[in-house]
């Protein structure tokens, strides 16, 4: 019997996730009607990212893949985040659009090391990273933690990997040329190296004219933006690219520049949006790029035209606007993040996940060392940091007249007593990465900090910073800051009438109380009238409700338990919750409370848990409808960009999915193995006659999916690669070739028909059918990475093929 229950317990335990066991020999069986839980997540995180991919086809949207994925996985490197929850209105009919959800269960079940991608140092995404193409080789240093790839290189090829933490590291030369680099064995995996370039428009057209995308060192292109890196010193700039070649086709193609090119450009100009020009390389062919966005007029951007000869080709609208919808929403989208986390917490393994990760945003315990990330915990924890200044804000001598006439003067003696309130994100008209202070934030701050600080100099900008100091003992701080709310409380709720009125009435944006959360509020459209509408609702109960959550924060830091399961995190982990492994997330969630199955009651992930879903809990529902107002600028930059082409991605009228097939219970299964067929009816480029090449092209173990083509770099004077990199080069890769055009399979004459311009007014109703395969190809079974290892693409029952 006693070993029976230990069975049980462990099963439990591991209900969410079941324990792995290695697949080899397993058949797929049909699943559709019978998943579980965990079968059921797995097979929608894998269609989600299956959508990204079959949109860009040519037959389909017609956007090269690379910049989109960017915008998913390494939104903060490149300062262009997809905006992950927002609502559009759909002739009357408002339908929210939530692709954290479904892109988490991707990051979180089938590939959780992928996370670590997004290291605020200018690396994007390549599909090579999601497709199969490469052998299982390719993918082990992102499985075993290192942040990186090794598909290209540094200027003298001493440098192979991007993300180092010296930041100095690979710069996107030479991409997919490495001799010690190969495709897939398998057939079909690598039948995938099409997914790199052979997406988007012009891009075969293009490359068989020489035109291989951007120089090594580059970035996606700014729309009206501000600068992408941090400055770590006078004249230098803190980078690490795997930029070049088809990363950021679609912006570089709309604008004709990339934001910054390191290589080319004087660093110390930041403002002028200078870097490589595409038409310094188009020119080599005699061909001309008239961009479809300038900065003089933005907002009236349409499409790029490109000049060859006496003919010109308008393109690149869909990729262009797709491009510039993620730079222009940024900051709001990492908002809507926080919105998507919390449509998503549960008490299952992938919800314990988002949990995890709100709270360390709301109230951290482990400060990022990832700038971009950081700036978001800045943003979360100063709606704690905003009371706290609220508080010494009406204690000033110009304020404690009118005070009185609300709270008695024993209630403002404590607020006096409490120090300067901690300051994560300086002025508001200043955000930014480089401004938030890391000494600020976290949940230290409100348990130790007594008021302590000095002044250093910023690392980052060379500026006057005021740093916090934590006395080792805990603070009276927050017992004090638990008391003076509750008393608070106590003396609003005992007036009634005009007076209540009066009181609650401080809270508000233009009120005494209320008006240090304004700056913050100001940046989001109607955010300030939906906090006044919650404060003053049900006769000021509102304000009353969200003073009791932020009683909760300090309440926290109070329990003994709750701090030691904090201590005991503080002592295993650091960095980025983002960085730690898959193993080390469960770790992380299981001492903070989470049990296979839910939270430990009182531990302080139940409390978080608890707080935002629990509309028992006064404030949960006021501070959710506060976040949920933030979402208004998202939905709004939103809408023209999502009628013309994301609601064909993201909408489940335009896809079908059937035939699930799995060969495991289990998302850490070894060998695990997926299929289903998909069939989208949304829109597609009618000027490509892609879905019309059935002719098959063979894909040589030896081809490059980057097509590189060498001679561009090293014509590039002082910044071609040295000896030492084309040493490490293998001579017999075929690149920069369309690989249909070679085997003659397809007359260049037809690569622009073939590749379509991707315009809009093109984008008309299609079908096609598309059979998917995914597979587990990580050997560590605490760390799964799931990659798509086959694509089949049919149009009426008859197969069609890229041409690479």
């Amino acid at each position: 019997m006693k070993k029976l229950l230990s069975v049980l317990s462990v099963l439990t335990l591991t209900s969410s996730i079941v324990a792995p066991v290695a697949a080899c020999g397993k058949k797929l069986k049909p699943q559709e009607s019978n998943t579980t839980d965990i079968q059921s997540e797995m097979v929608a995180g894998a269609e989600f990212m299956t959508r990204l991919i079959l949109a860009a086809r040519h037959e389909n949207l017609n956007f090269n893949v690379n910049e989109l994925l960017s915008m998913f996985l390494t939104p903060e490197a490149m300062v262009s985040r997809f905006p992950t929850e927002y609502e559009f209105n759909d002739n009357g009919e408002i339908k929210s659009i939530n692709t954290q959800k479904y892109f988490n269960l991707y990051k979180k079940l089938l590939a959780p090391s992928i996370e670590s991608l997004d290291q605020d140092m200018g690396a994007g995404a390549m599909a090579s990273y999601v497709m199969g193409m490469y052998s299982d080789d390719f993918y082990q240093n992102i499985i075993n933690g290192e942040k990186t790839f090794y598909d290209t290189m540094n200027q003298d090829g001493s440098k192979l990997s991007f993300n180092n933490p010296d930041r100095n590291g690979a710069k996107g030369y030479l991409a997919g040329l490495h001799k010690d680099l190969s495709l897939a064995s398998d057939y079909d995996r690598r039948q995938l190296a099409w997914g790199i370039q052979d997406t988007g428009a012009l891009t075969n057209y293009l490359l068989n004219k020489g035109f291989d995308g951007g120089y090594p060192g580059d970035t996606r292109a700014r729309m009206d933006q501000g600068t992408l890196f941090q400055n770590v010193g006078p004249g230098t700039w803190d980078y690490d690219s795997n930029g070049g070649g088809y990363a950021w086709y679609n912006s570089l193609m709309y604008t004709g520049k990339s934001a910054i090119n390191f290589n080319f450009e004087d660093k110390d100009n930041q403002w002028n949006n200078s870097g490589w020009d595409a038409n310094r390389k188009l020119g080599k062919s005699n061909l001309e790029l008239a961009p479809g966005y300038t900065n003089d007029k933005p907002g009236n951007e349409k499409w790029s035209t490109l000049k060859d000869g006496d003919q010109k080709i308008e393109f690149n609208e869909v990729g262009g606007r797709m491009a510039q919808a993620g730079q222009s929403n940024n900051f709001g989208a990492g908002v809507s993040f926080y919105g998507s986390l919390l449509q998503n917490l549960s008490t299952t393994s992938s919800g314990a996940m988002f949990t995890g990760e709100l709270a360390n945003y709301l109230m951290p315990i482990v400060v990022s060392d990832v700038p971009n990330d950081r700036f978001l915990q800045g943003i979360s924890f100063s709606l704690i940091t905003n009371v706290w200044h609220a508080f010494n804000y009406i204690v000033q001598p110009n304020y404690l007249g009118e005070m009185r006439e609300h709270f008695t003067d024993d209630l403002l003696d404590k607020i006096k007593e409490l120090p300067k309130a901690p300051d994560p994100l300086g002025t508001v008209s200043q955000l930014g990465a480089d401004t938030v202070k890391p000494s600020h934030i976290g949940f230290d701050v409100l348990r130790k900090y007594q008021g302590n600080s000095e002044e250093i100099t910023n690392p980052i900008t060379g500026k006057p910073s005021i740093e916090l100091i934590l006395d080792d003992k805990e603070s009276t701080n927050a017992k004090l800051m638990v008391e003076i709310v509750g008393q608070m409380i106590a003396e609003i709720k005992a007036k009634t009438g005009a007076e209540r009125k009066a009181a609650t009435a401080l809270f508000t944006t233009t009120g005494s109380f209320g008006r240090p959360a304004s700056g913050l509020l100001s940046l989001f459209e109607n955010a300030g009238d939906a906090w006044n509408d919650q404060v003053l609702s049900k006769n000021g109960e509102g304000a009353l409700n969200l003073l009791e959550v932020y009683k909760r924060c300090f309440e926290i830091t109070l329990d003994e338990d709750v701090v030691a399961s904090v201590e005991a995190i503080k002592s295993k982990f650091s960095g980025a919750f983002r960085n730690l492994t898959n193993l080390q997330k469960q770790d992380y969630l299981r001492i903070l409370g989470f049990n296979g199955s839910g939270y430990n009651p009182g531990s302080y992930l139940e409390r978080v848990y608890t707080t935002l879903t629990d509309s028992e809990k006064k404030g949960s529902n006021e501070f959710i409808k506060i976040f949920n107002s933030l979402k208004a600028n998202v939905n709004q930059g939103m809408y023209a960009t999502h009628g013309m082409i994301y609601q064909y991605i993201f909408d489940d009228n335009y896809w079908e999915r059937t035939d699930v097939n799995l060969n495991t219970t289990s998302n850490e299964e070894l060998g695990g193995e997926m299929q289903f067929t998909l069939k989208y009816t949304g829109r597609g480029d009618t000027s490509s006659t892609a879905s019309k090449q059935t002719k098959k092209v063979e894909v040589p173990h030896n081809f490059n999916p980057y097509q590189t083509i060498v001679e561009n770099q090293t014509t590039l004077d002082e910044k071609a690669p040295t000896q030492s990199a084309l040493a490490l080069v293998d001579p017999d890769r075929i690149s920069g070739k369309v690989l249909g055009v070679e085997q003659g399979i397809i007359d260049e004459t037809d690569l622009l028909d073939y590749d379509g311009t991707g315009l809009v007014k093109n984008l008309k109703p299609v079908n096609f059918e598309y059979k998917v395969k995914w597979a587990n190809i990580s050997g560590d079974v605490n760390n799964p990475y799931w990659v798509i290892s086959g694509i089949d693409c049919f149009k009426d029952g008859v197969q069609f093929y890229n041409i690479y």
